[in-house]
């Protein structure tokens, strides 16, 4: 095998995000040299979605464990650029030498830091285990964010961090694309409340809990919009499950398939609210756009996001509150402005700041 400059490791097995990167990088005209980049997946699904690239590799070694994989080809790179994290045992068998090579590019959700709970003997051993972890994240060279959502959700959990660079994940759609759509709010005439109702099916949306909060609004005109297009299958069959037995399982919609950017930046312009109830900085990408066209937002007041907001003056409610609200108070428009940071950036910003992410890594390899 040869040697390259970057080797991406494709740790989720989620088509949407994978598909991008790989796209830009090897469009010429974003002045990236293909040949300077290897992408990795261990997922076949993932790999025959982009085997037309012939830098994409179906990865066989050490069983698919996230660890084994960085730990084999960090041997033929100059850097590694993990999209997506590893889970946290993994975290903890990357040797030191893989971990000093290792771009991070976190999703927010996979800060696995542990809490500490249990019996004296258990709390001692996570207490230890975190120790490790944070020691062995803070060897990597540096972590890539989408925004302070996410650096306020590292600064939670680390207490030493190595370097934060923002690097937004480039997508053709970009701010003028967006703006050219027609901001599709509800009519006067229009009277359904449309609910987007978290991003994923993982547990850290809470799903469920909040659903049970919104079933006092069965006889209400409301729409209710929950994407699992990717997560835990377990918890995802358990979060349809109980939709299928709940009184407003004729006003919820799933989205189980990935739909294409823009049919997805539609669906999030019919939004009239946004609720995001996990702690973790997650859904940044869907923020950004709601924001765009100033949707209302319920957020877990102890969460990261709520944090985020306050920090860049973003007005929203507590999901708490819903349990106090009349359907009236809940769908009521609230319009705002802001000129926050939040805001998705254009695709050749984007593409900008790989750029210099990616020279001033290549800079430093040849100064040694």
């Amino acid at each position: 095998m040869r040697h390259y400059k970057f080797i991406h490791i494709l740790y989720s097995d989620g088509l949407k995000i994978n598909s991008d990167v790989v796209e830009v990088i090897n469009d010429r005209k974003n002045g990236f040299d293909p040949e300077d980049h290897l992408f990795v997946t261990p997922y076949e699904d993932v790999f025959n979605s982009l085997s037309s690239y012939s830098n994409v590799e179906l990865s066989t070694v050490a069983s698919g464990q996230s660890a084994g994989i960085a730990n084999f080809y960090a041997k033929y790179a100059d850097w590694l650029i993990l999209h997506s994290g590893i889970p946290f045992k993994q975290v903890l068998l990357l040797k030191k030498s893989t971990a000093g090579k290792i771009i991070w590019r976190t999703w927010g959700h996979d800060v696995w830091v542990y809490k500490k709970s249990g019996s004296f003997v258990k709390r001692l051993f996570l207490s230890c285990a975190n120790k490790l972890y944070r020691k062995k994240i803070s060897q990597f060279r540096c972590i890539g964010i989408a925004n302070v959502a996410d650096e306020i959700a590292l600064k939670r959990n680390f207490d030493k961090l190595p370097e934060l660079t923002v690097l937004p994940y480039p997508r053709h759609t970009g701010i003028d694309d967006i703006l050219s759509y027609q901001d599709d709010r509800r009519a006067p005439d229009d009277d359904i409340c449309r609910v987007l109702l978290g991003h994923s099916g993982f547990s850290y949306d809470n799903h469920i809990n909040v659903i049970k909060k919104l079933e006092k609004y069965s006889d209400s005109a409301v729409e209710i919009i929950i994407p699992l297009s990717y997560g835990s299958p377990g918890y995802i069959s358990e979060v349809e499950e109980y939709i299928s037995n709940c009184v407003l399982k004729d006003k919820i919609t799933v989205l189980k398939d990935f739909v294409p950017f823009s049919d997805y930046t539609k669906i999030l312009q019919k939004t009239d609210v946004a609720i995001f109830d996990g702690v973790k900085a997650c859904a940044l990408g869907n923020i950004s756009v709601l924001l765009l066209f100033r949707k209302k937002f319920f957020l877990n007041s102890a969460g990261a996001l709520a944090e985020t907001f306050d920090r860049e003056r973003v007005p929203y409610h507590k999901t708490e509150d819903i349990d106090k609200m009349s359907f009236a108070e809940f769908s009521a428009a609230e319009p705002y402005e802001t000129n926050t940071n939040l805001l998705p950036k254009s695709y050749e910003e984007r593409v900008a700041v790989l750029q210099k992410l990616l020279c001033s890594l290549e800079n430093e390899k040849l100064k040694g």
